[in-house]
């Protein structure tokens, strides 16, 4: 195993490395050595009486070709076999690249570069190489790193809802949406079969009644099995929303998993957010509940009729109100009672 750490500085005279995460029109840069099959970041070994700088430029141009780019340094990273006792860190400066124009053939070890939108599987050192990238995200990212919008979709970060793909693709969902509320009553087997195309995931024995109303028809629902949900089920589900196994979803309930920023300017340009929303297993949610983003509740949870959940609920917990407040937890009176006085008699279960 290699153990990877990161410095702020570091004796000059200690870097002998210099690795450079390159972008171009905000997609990354990796390279193809011609006796490797594997994929890696731009970089290499300090040559003699070389400035640290000079080496992060030469390496650039020798492995991608670079011509025309602007450089920073992120930090200093260092390297050591983890399972080797007397192993040293070896040093080196990590550093950002943005390039612009790039010369026609490389002219070096490397047989190719890929620029893509997606970071690669296959590196050649797999212990390293994406830490570098972890590490260079988390002190940079939000300057440097363009995130896809469809990323931000699922991230809480901000975003333009009025994207033109992202609208293209929940079109289409919702089209089958329409398709599931036009079905008849005696059409279960075409409601089941439209679900399963519908959700992100959907388990055995889950019952809907119609209409459903979905931002995104389903596509990002996880529903678990034996799941029933009563009639004007609303699914705010921009990014994901799981129900686990066997809860009960009654009339009216709107689960969000989408807000705005409090700021009216950002409001005004359309920019929202999502959070993502988890329901544990054998929950009962009562008519006309409304559980805002982000929310977590836990297994067994009872949540009373009208009420709005703006905290997480742990699990075995009857809750109510607006805000909605744990009221008691599941306790043995409720093995003897389903109703006020109403008895439970087992004999007849």
């Amino acid at each position: 195993m290699t153990e990877v750490k990161f410095y702020e500085t570091a004796e000059d005279v200690l870097l002998k490395f210099a690795v450079i995460i390159a972008r171009y029109k905000d997609k990354w840069i990796f390279c193809k050595h011609k006796q490797r099959n594997t994929y890696e970041i731009p970089g290499g070994h300090r040559e003699a009486g070389e400035e640290i700088i000079e080496t992060a430029k030469r390496e650039l141009y020798e492995e991608t070709g670079a011509l025309d780019f602007d450089i920073m340094p992120i930090c200093v990273y260092a390297v050591r076999r983890s399972d080797a006792l007397d192993s040293d860190e070896s040093l080196g400066m990590l550093y950002y690249a943005d390039i612009r124009t790039f010369e026609k053939e490389l002219h070096s070890e490397i047989e190719k570069i890929i620029i893509t939108e997606n970071l690669i599987e296959h590196w050649t050192y797999p212990d390293i190489q994406p830490k570098l990238i972890e590490e260079a995200k988390r002190r940079i990212g939000k300057l440097f790193f363009k995130m896809p919008i469809r990323e931000k979709m699922h991230c809480c970060e901000l975003y333009d809802p009025a994207d033109e793909e992202i609208m293209k693709e929940q079109i289409q969902c919702l089209e089958r949406l329409y398709d599931f509320n036009a079905t008849r009553p005696s059409e279960g087997e075409k409601r089941a079969a439209l679900l399963k195309e519908m959700f992100a995931e959907i388990g055995e024995r889950c019952y809907i009644e119609p209409p459903l109303h979905a931002n995104w028809g389903g596509h990002h629902v996880h529903f678990g099995k034996g799941i029933y949900a009563n009639f004007n089920l609303t699914l705010v589900d921009d990014t994901h929303i799981y129900v686990g196994d066997y809860t009960m979803i009654g009339p009216n309930v709107t689960i969000a998993s989408a807000g705005h920023p409090l700021l009216p300017t950002l409001r005004e340009k359309g920019y929202q957010y999502n959070a993502a929303v988890h329901i544990g297993r054998n929950c009962w949610i009562g008519a006309g509940v409304v559980i805002i983003p982000g929310i977590t509740i836990g297994d067994n949870v009872v949540i009373g009729a009208g009420s709005v959940v703006t905290k997480d609920l742990p699990a075995n917990v009857i809750a109510v109100g607006n805000p909605c407040k744990i009221l008691r937890e599941i306790n043995e009176h409720d093995k003897e009672y389903f109703f006020k006085d109403k008895k439970i008699d087992y004999s007849s279960l």
